[in-house]
């Protein structure tokens, strides 16, 4: 079940098969107290420690595990993993997940990503305006829409659009 929701939730968010094995790792950290219990023994952490630790647990580099654990990687920037970098703690106390509830949906429920992040994610209301609503910006609208239209259609990612002036 586990390696299900992870595959799903890492499709969703990117992650590659390190940062997977890392969410897999700290997933079972929250959960199995045995794990937790032999992971005590290791006494607090500094981040760099942690770092060290996870390579041999996880038979990975500390270059893969830095990386995949770095403020700007995946797991911090989605919100799955947040490292404790104030202060030296228990390896559980270092790494944090997401909410218990998504822990404990991991482990037990199905691979439908919106079910397994379903206490963080809302859905929004539809939205209530439209074109007509924006009618003093039609001579900017006549170049963004077709742009917009080419990039849906052609599936770009990351499209930006600067908007510059006084409101």
């Amino acid at each position: 079940i586990l390696d299900g929701n992870v595959t799903c939730i890492a499709e969703l968010v990117g992650l590659n098969a390190i940062e997977r094995k890392i969410l897999a790792f700290v997933l079972l950290l929250n959960r199995e107290t045995l794990l937790e219990n032999v992971a005590d023994i290791l006494g607090e952490l500094s981040t760099s420690k942690l770092m060290q630790v996870l390579s041999v647990i996880l038979d990975l580099s500390q270059e893969d595990i830095k990386q995949s654990l770095s403020p700007l990687g995946r797991l911090e920037q989605s919100g799955l993993i947040r490292i404790n970098r104030n202060g030296n703690y228990d390896l559980k106390g270092k790494l944090n997940v997401l909410s218990d509830q998504f822990v404990d949906r991991m482990l037990v429920e199905g691979n439908d990503p919106v079910s397994l992040v379903r206490d963080t994610i809302f859905r929004s209301r539809s939205p209530e305006l439209n074109f007509d609503d924006f009618l003093h910006l039609n001579k900017h609208l006549d170049i963004l829409k077709p742009y917009m239209e080419y990039a849906l259609q052609t599936k770009k990612m990351g499209v930006n659009i600067l908007s510059y002036g006084p409101p």
